[in-house]
């Protein structure tokens, strides 16, 4: 049986050199034997919800940080997984995260950008790469 794709919206935070991920207390396999351990804070776009409004929601859910939603990097159904992705480029609101309690949630950590490759296992969207590794960094 073939699964519907869920739209998804995912937060892409850069911090000067560092990007926001969150660790999953859930793992998740996909079709091709990959894995989502860490990944971008975001989630399931609801019912008249934009994907902008979405991952400024998720981010905040999963992270605590407040973020605005800039600009949408990409979007494409993932290869792996049942989901149809949006890519969202997100600024930070504030530098300093409120409490949240999520329990899909093990950790949020900021992830040196030279590093990307250890902790996410499946391959990196070329969009969201190029954001990430441009040196002339701004939204």
């Amino acid at each position: 049986m073939i699964e519907k794709a869920q739209l998804i919206a995912l937060g892409i935070i850069r911090r000067d050199e560092d990007v926001l991920l969150i660790e999953r207390r859930k793992k998740e396999s996909g079709t091709n034997h990959e894995s989502l351990n860490w990944v971008f804070p975001g989630g399931k776009v609801e019912s008249g919800e934009s994907p902008f409004a979405s991952a400024e929601r998720e981010v905040f859910e999963e992270t605590g940080y407040s973020v605005q939603a800039v600009n949408q990097l990409d979007e494409h159904q993932h290869p792996s997984f049942p989901a149809h992705i949006h890519y969202i480029a997100c600024r930070l609101a504030e530098s300093t995260p409120q409490a949240v309690d999520d329990s899909g949630v093990m950790q949020v950590k900021w992830i040196p950008i030279a590093k990307l490759g250890i902790y996410i296992t499946s391959s990196l969207n070329e969009h969201v790469s190029e954001y990430l590794t441009a040196q002339n960094f701004e939204i």
